[in-house]
């Protein structure tokens, strides 16, 4: 059991610790608050899978030339800088409103039917 864990540490160490902004709280409550924080992270990836599975956005995500698993599930940190890309396969150049910048142009990705980012298939 991991209260009975926790305390056979606090009679050694104690239970209140200090954060990073210098606040003291009890080791308890800091369990409670961490495990709440995991659980909510949890539950927002479930909702993304089932997203990417239900394709609940498919309409904006073909206007966008987005295969699903860049739609759903690479939408990580991008610069926002208007970037120029060239398409590796016309050489035709373009922009892109961040700095993650696309394989292909809309035009190719078209044609292909490929995602404009990655190169897989429009599924």
């Amino acid at each position: 059991m991991v209260f009975g864990r926790i305390q056979e540490v606090e009679s050694s160490v104690g239970t209140k610790m200090q954060n990073r902004g210098g606040m003291v709280k009890d080791i308890h409550e800091q369990i409670k608050l961490d495990t709440h924080w995991a659980k909510r992270y949890y539950e927002t990836q479930k909702k993304v899978l089932d997203d990417y599975e239900k394709d609940v956005n498919k309409e904006r995500r073909i206007r966008r030339r987005d295969c699903k698993t860049c739609h759903y599930l690479r939408n990580g940190v991008a610069g926002q800088a208007l970037t120029r890309f060239e398409c590796r396969l016309c050489k035709a150049s373009g922009t892109n409103p961040n700095t993650r910048v696309p394989k292909y142009c809309n035009k190719c990705s078209e044609k292909f039917d490929m995602c404009a980012k990655c190169g897989a298939e429009m599924d």
